[in-house]
């Protein structure tokens, strides 16, 4: 299986004029955490068509002149200025740790997006995990700056609620436009998915496996700037690994229909598996299905899985090039990917 860097130099906007996407300067005004603001060196790579490139990792095969900056831009500095005076809006979500509703900056109109936890007064041992593994999801947020991730931006705790403050991404989910929309045309999943990898790209340098990759964790913003979400299951991978983050990393984490193989088998869950859950999402976008819809509930979905020697059947309509790289992301062998 390629790494990210090599599927950014296999995607290819068919269209001249979709070669430079607008990007919107989506950094916060105002944050309750200092964050790093060392500016990271950008790296132009080709981007081309879904070509027959080396699995070494170095290895990019260049097929035509066009530059694409695959880094963050982080020339901008972060301002630490806390979001001390806001309201609570409309409710826009529900997730497994609370609510998301929209929130107003009254002290400068900025809409953001609020996550709001409950606090239980003598929590038992689920819930103690539960407020342990959102303290490592924010510290990990905290360090991450990039246009296609989405920005966290501080948080504050009450009596019985814990508040966490995130961009505002007004256009909703891949998953929701597909139910309104129904399935992507290709052009469209070469846009989305060029913007995905960029941004795996980005959490894979900083040594963060996300481990939850679909279409209902990656958000769209009103210019179709596309940008990860949702990072409960992720984990950053230390230089020298412990014996529990071995064990953790071979635990069951994410959504089973857009798991790799070796996830579902608890052999581990390595950077590899979310490039599979990257063909995964583009399966998802051609069909507005998951990549396996002939299981019908997640026992049969692991099963089926599991015992794949083969990838996902593969839309019929896609063409050569995205086939090709959507056989590149679903390599059974994890050391392939």
């Amino acid at each position: 299986m390629p790494t990210p860097s090599e599927l950014v130099s296999q995607l290819h906007l068919t269209h001249p004029h979709l070669a430079t996407l607008p990007v919107l300067d989506m950094m916060p005004q105002s944050m309750s955490l200092t964050r790093s603001t060392s500016p990271r060196i950008r790296r132009p790579a080709n981007f081309s068509s879904f070509p027959e490139v080396s699995h070494r990792r170095e290895t990019i095969s260049p097929l035509n002149n066009q530059q694409v900056e695959t880094e963050t831009d982080t020339n901008a500095t972060v301002v630490s200025n806390p979001i001390t005076q806001w309201k609570r809006g409309e409710l826009i979500g529900e997730g497994t740790f609370g609510k998301v509703y929209k929130g107003l900056n009254i002290a400068t109109g900025e809409l953001f997006a609020l996550k709001e936890i409950e606090i239980h007064s003598r929590p038992n041992d689920d819930q103690v995990t539960q407020m342990q593994k959102l303290g490592e999801e924010i510290s990990l947020m905290n360090n991450l700056n990039h246009k296609h991730i989405v920005r966290y931006q501080g948080s504050h705790r009450s009596e019985n609620h814990f508040y966490i403050f995130m961009e505002y991404v007004p256009g909703g989910s891949i998953a929701s436009m597909l139910k309104q929309f129904d399935a992507f045309s290709e052009d469209l999943i070469r846009i989305f998915t060029r913007q995905i990898v960029q941004g795996v790209a980005y959490l894979h340098e900083m040594g963060i496996i996300h481990r939850d990759i679909k279409g209902a964790n990656v958000l769209v913003n009103e210019q179709g700037v596309s940008k990860l979400a949702d990072f409960g299951c992720s984990k950053q991978i230390p230089q020298m690994l412990t014996t529990s983050l071995e064990e953790s990393l071979r635990s069951i984490r994410g959504s089973i229909p857009w798991m790799a193989p070796e996830v579902v088998k608890q052999i581990g869950h390595g950077y590899k598996a979310d490039i599979w859950s990257i063909g995964a999402t583009v399966i998802e976008m051609a069909t507005a299905k998951h990549p396996w819809p002939h299981c019908h509930n997640g026992l049969a979905a692991m099963y089926t899985i599991a015992m794949a020697t083969a990838p996902p059947p593969l839309p019929e309509h896609l063409s050569l090039e995205a086939k090709s790289f959507l056989q590149r992301c679903f390599c059974i062998n994890p050391e392939g990917k």
